[in-house]
């Protein structure tokens, strides 16, 4: 059992002065390390995951299209709130008062709404991305689009840096009798209008727009799956089965957002709208289920954070055989090398300088390569 170290303090942030009650440091025990180990494990692995598919997409012209630029914008923010946050995080774990400045402490307050930002306005120009190739194929063909895709992915990332602005401002590491870093204060009408917008803007509004844009999609399929606009019968098949296999891919990647997200807002507004120092309220709310709510919803971020490369190699050939190229142990084996990409459709995941086939599979060849050893 982890042991409890009472310590003394007279005032709560948001609370009035004439608050008291008893502050319990927990000595490190069990769950602490199985946290720490948590969070290292899938730490480690958004940040290689992340920083890879980053550089795939940098150092590769046929995957700078559309689409891959905004995934690699996405992951870019998982990217900075992992390689920031963990750190942080776990160092906390292992001290009894906050250790680090109140920079830090705002830092880690913004940089999680700048990613969820980030990540839900990009899922939605994914979206919006998807609708265009579909429905409207036309009107996505223009010799610039990837450079609009990235004055887009900029303005995405000014406007999450601004919605992260009021955490920064409000989060304040306090002296209570020990140092402490609070996001928020506890139970004040601040928290609660900050918390609903927070779910408005970055969670409800984005997700139904993104569903408009998905039934659409949908409908569009329904009516047609072959005659496209501008294409030939044949070439439209293949088109459209790439099409539908991005537009999977973007529904994964919404769908692990909204599920990873919504516990977290779910013990946000129950932790904000029943604070109170009433010793009913508090036993509530340190209660096992709450615990258990909290630990989730926690740790739930991080893994939406760092699954996204995982879900990109489960869903497309392209990203796995590249990952593979940058990631993997090499043996000798005959295959063609990852940097001698092959053509996807210009609306799929590769791009169009290579010779893959339309399907996204790479040709056979004798030239010795390397394959890799999990």
């Amino acid at each position: 059992m982890e042991s409890v170290i009472p310590y003394e303090v007279t005032t709560v942030p948001g609370m009035n002065a004439t608050s008291s009650y008893e502050y319990e440091l927990y000595a490190i025990g069990w769950k602490t390390y199985l946290e720490v180990v948590f969070m290292c494990f899938f730490g480690a692995v958004g940040t290689i995951g992340n920083g890879t598919l980053i550089l795939i997409v940098l150092l590769n012209a046929d995957m700078r299209n559309v689409p891959n630029t905004l995934i690699a914008s996405l992951a870019l923010g998982d990217f900075v709130f992992l390689a920031w946050n963990v750190p942080f995080t776990i160092a906390s774990y292992f001290h009894h008062t906050y250790p680090f400045s109140m920079f830090v402490c705002k830092m880690s307050s913004a940089i999680p709404i700048l990613s969820e930002g980030v990540s839900v306005l990009t899922l939605g120009a994914l979206s919006f991305d998807r609708y265009n190739a579909i429905v409207r194929p036309m009107h996505r063909r223009r010799s610039n689009a990837v450079v609009q895709t990235y004055l887009l992915a900029l303005i995405i990332w000014v406007v999450a840096t601004a919605l992260s602005v009021p955490s920064f401002i409000i989060a304040k590491r306090v002296d209570v009798g020990i140092p402490l870093c609070y996001s928020l204060p506890f139970g004040q009408p601040i928290s609660i209008v900050h918390e609903i917008f927070r779910f408005l803007v970055l969670y409800v509004f984005p997700l139904i727009v993104i569903s408009l844009f998905y039934t659409l999609i949908a409908l569009q399929l329904l009516a047609s799956s072959r005659d496209m606009p501008g294409e030939s019968r044949g070439d439209a098949t293949k088109q459209v089965k790439a099409r539908r296999r991005l537009a999977r891919s973007v529904i994964v990647l919404v769908a692990l957002f909204a599920i990873c997200w919504f516990p977290h807002f779910v013990y946000q507004f129950i932790f904000q709208f029943k604070f109170s120092m009433e010793e009913e309220d508090l036993a509530f709310l340190g209660s096992l289920p709450m615990s258990i709510l909290q630990t989730v919803s926690h740790n739930l971020i991080y893994i939406n954070s760092s699954i996204n490369p995982i879900a990109m190699c489960f869903l497309s050939q392209t990203y796995r055989s590249y990952f593979s190229h940058y990631l993997c142990y090499c043996i000798p084996s005959k295959r063609r090398e990852p940097a001698q990409r092959g053509r996807m459709s210009k609306n799929g995941m590769a791009g169009n300088n290579s010779k893959w086939t339309t399907e996204g599979s790479m040709p056979p060849s004798a030239v010795e390569t390397k394959t890799c050893v999990l």
